[in-house]
């Protein structure tokens, strides 16, 4: 048959998601239909998800979004992305964020950063 049961024994478990994003560039304008997005890498991150919506009203898409493997867009403390989709319209506003996963989970966006393409 069975015993008694042990005696009870209490542990803790803290998850610690990443900390918020900080974005490098682009910040306020691009000249370029496709900017390099940058911001500061995290000790402990496995994915980014970087997402680009269109906020001028030319509905060319609403938001636009894409999972990146750390290990690939991540050197010397910066993360790098050239997204050839979407491209920017002339004069057209967007904004574009960035989120981050360890093994805790995903991490809010960081608040949106503005940007206006001006070839």
């Amino acid at each position: 048959g069975w015993n008694a049961w042990s005696d009870l024994h209490k542990f803790d478990y803290t998850m610690t998601l990443p900390a918020p994003v900080v974005p490098i560039s682009p910040i306020t304008t691009s000249t370029v239909v496709n900017p390099t997005y940058q911001w500061e890498a995290q000790a402990g991150v496995e994915t980014y998800y970087l997402q680009i919506d269109d906020v001028g009203g030319a509905e060319s898409f609403v938001a636009w979004g894409v999972q990146y493997e750390a290990d690939n867009i991540c050197n010397a403390g910066v993360c790098s992305v050239v997204p050839t989709s979407p491209t920017l319209d002339p004069n057209g506003s967007y904004s574009w964020r960035v989120r981050a996963m360890n093994d805790s989970g995903w991490n809010l966006f960081n608040s949106p950063v503005n940007l206006v393409y001006a070839p």
